[in-house]
């Protein structure tokens, strides 16, 4: 027995992870060597102190959450936490606890095999920035059809986010048809073979299929550590290649011509690439970082004038226009801060007769790529595009002076009709006055005296006098509403209101009338105005709702038009036809006989010439004998 102690001692002495036992108060009762070595501390300072010698002070719950399950018989394996070496340096460890039990199988402590797993977490950190730097798809796949790593250039590569693509089985993204190529490689994997070059097409997020080269090497732990490459582009231009050596076959029967063939073909597809080039409409131009030419194509004589001769190894600045050049400089620096980026330029040139080119195109900075080493611009001549929106803008600048010089007309226009209206409405009332006077003094003077048919006559001149009277009063103030001066205030529309229904007051005292009335936002405009159109919206109200019993009149706020409050008026009354709602806010406009419900058919007129002059509208909803809503619109109080 003592022999056997005695090996077991000396195989956790020889061991290279840190060997420790503890009591169940947390309590060091062990120390091996490697403990020393991974802590620092010899067995003599360590045995007898308590774990918070080596647990951070941030982890104390986390060993006494430990010790408490290894109590209730619980063990922990490769737990992977953070401890304390002397000099409070972290480490991180990975730890396997078991219980300690007495002869009687009572528990009495915990052993801990703790090995540092520091040069794994680096060695991880550093695999991370090796996966996010890498243009290459870098993964690791199980033998159970999942990946379990990739890196971010998978989304670049096939349009997954890396979180969609460690769900999806990779059999799932593979072609149908490369299913079986592909189990074949992956048993060759799982018989410890290395994969080189293995190419299959994988399911891109947009639905297309992207050819993937695979290199592949398995791992004792069962997964595979693998680098893929898209090469659908190579495979597409290879596959072009092939069906040219194929047509290339099917003529010649030796390596010789074929050779030939397959050269001939290399420099026809060379001349196609140069022709699109050389006999392309638009110029070409190829500047090197100081703005010298390098390169230009046979379209650009017939755009500028010149010849290659006279370009070709000169500074571009110089037949620039002096007003862009700072713009070319900027586009410059743009360039060179972000190559293979097309940026829009628009510039003039002086052409070879001396006239000023506009030139529009793209410019791409290739000073990287090996087959170029310039900025190449793409450009057009559309000099007679812009001498075309020149003369657009010329015109349409004409045309908004015709149509303020029209507006001043029509103003003119409007103010002297509404002066000649004023006055014609004003000299009406003199005669009329007579006319009534002596229908009045006629009526006295011949009372008793007159037939029953003469005073039906006197009668009805007397009524159509009044009648007339109200229509040039209702005239007169129409024309004032345009004329009058807009003394615009914060206005508090519920003291509008009120008034408004005090001056109705006698019509309304006799009427079941059931009000509705809303609290209404203040609003910015003419407060003797807004009481003319409340005024004239209640009073139609009224009027239009005498058949009903009761009558149901509404007034409110129905929310925001274009960042103006919409205000209604509502009744249950004799309502309108939709299809002659566009006449209602007319002048003398009427919709139901004068013997239904008196007035002139001025009110709603003067209603939307208020509205306007405020910069809101006015419009109406009804049905015959269903009632009407009026609407209008006013700007909230704080809007300037």
């Amino acid at each position: 027995l003592e022999q056997i102690q005695a090996q077991y001692a000396a195989m956790i002495e020889s061991s290279h992870d840190a060997i420790l036992s503890k009591s169940l108060d947390g309590t060091i009762t062990s120390w091996n060597a490697a403990s020393e070595r991974m802590f620092g501390y010899t067995a003599q300072d360590a045995i007898g102190q308590n774990m918070s010698l080596i647990v951070p002070p941030e982890r104390l719950d986390e060993e006494r959450n430990i010790l408490a399950r290894i109590e209730a018989g619980g063990s922990l394996e490769h737990f992977e936490t953070k401890r304390l070496r002397h000099g409070d340096v972290l480490i991180d460890v990975a730890a396997t606890i078991s219980p300690i039990k007495d002869h009687a199988g009572k528990i009495t402590g915990a052993s801990s095999i703790i090995r540092d797993i520091g040069a794994r977490k680096r060695a991880e950190e550093e695999l991370d920035r090796f996966f996010n730097l890498s243009i290459d798809l870098l993964c690791i796949a199980n033998m159970a059809g999942f990946f379990v790593r990739v890196s971010p250039s998978i989304t670049d590569m096939l349009g997954w986010s890396t979180e969609e693509f460690l769900t999806i089985p990779y059999f799932d993204l593979i072609h149908p048809d490369d299913h079986a190529a592909a189990h074949m490689e992956i048993e060759k994997q799982m018989a410890g073979e290395k994969v080189h070059g293995f190419e299959a097409r994988f399911l891109h997020k947009n639905g297309s299929w992207r050819v993937l080269s695979w290199s592949s090497m398995p791992q004792p732990n069962g997964l595979m550590y693998a680098a893929a490459r898209d090469v659908t582009t190579l495979k597409l231009m290879e596959q072009d290649l092939r069906r040219t050596n194929e047509e290339l076959e099917q003529r010649v029967e030796d390596r010789t011509i074929k050779l030939e063939r397959s050269n001939a073909s290399l420099r026809d597809s060379e001349r196609r690439f140069r022709a699109l080039i050389e006999h392309g409409a638009d110029g070409v131009s190829v500047i090197d970082a100081n703005n010298n030419i390098l390169y230009l194509s046979p379209s650009v004589a017939a755009v500028e004038g010149y010849s290659d001769e006279e370009l070709i190894g000169r500074n571009g600045l110089e037949n620039t226009h002096p007003d862009d050049i700072p713009l070319i400089q900027k586009t410059m620096q743009q360039l060179l801060e972000n190559p293979g980026t097309p940026i829009p330029v628009l510039w003039r040139r002086r052409h070879k007769n001396g006239h000023w080119l506009w030139l529009e195109g793209f410019s791409t900075n290739l000073l990287d790529d090996p087959a170029v080493k310039g900025i190449v611009t793409n450009y057009r001549d559309v000099t007679d595009r812009k001498r075309a929106e020149d003369e657009i803008r010329k015109l349409n600048e004409e045309l908004e002076l015709r149509v303020q010089q029209r507006t001043a007309e029509l103003q003119a226009a409007n103010k002297e009709l509404e002066s000649f209206s004023y006055s014609v409405s004003h000299d009406l009332r003199a005669p009329l006055r007579h006319i009534q006077g002596y229908v009045d003094m006629l009526t006295r003077e011949a009372q008793g005296d007159l037939s029953e048919t003469a005073q039906r006559y006197l009668n009805t001149i007397s009524s159509a006098g009044r009648v007339m009277g109200q229509l040039i009063d209702d005239l007169l103030s129409f024309s004032r509403m345009g004329r009058a001066e807009l003394r615009e205030a914060v206005v508090n529309l519920d003291a509008i209101v009120a008034e408004a229904l005090q001056d109705l007051e006698l019509v309304t005292r006799d009427r079941n009338i059931e009000w509705t009335i809303a609290s209404l936002p203040k609003v910015r405009g003419d407060a003797a105005m807004l009481k003319q159109v409340f005024a004239n919206l209640l009073n139609n109200a009224v009027k239009y709702s005498r058949p009903r019993d009761p009558a149901k009149i509404e007034i409110g706020c129905g929310g925001e038009e274009n960042k103006q409050f919409v205000f209604f008026v509502r009744d249950n009354g004799a309502g309108f036809d939709m299809r002659y709602a566009d006449k209602l806010f007319g002048i003398f406009q009427r919709l139901h006989h004068a013997d239904e419900f008196e007035g002139t058919g001025i009110g709603l007129a003067n209603v939307r010439r208020v509205i306007v002059r405020h910069g809101g509208r006015t419009w109406a909803e009804g049905k015959i004998n269903e009632g009407a809503t009026f609407y209008f619109t006013l700007n909230p109080a704080g809007l300037e």
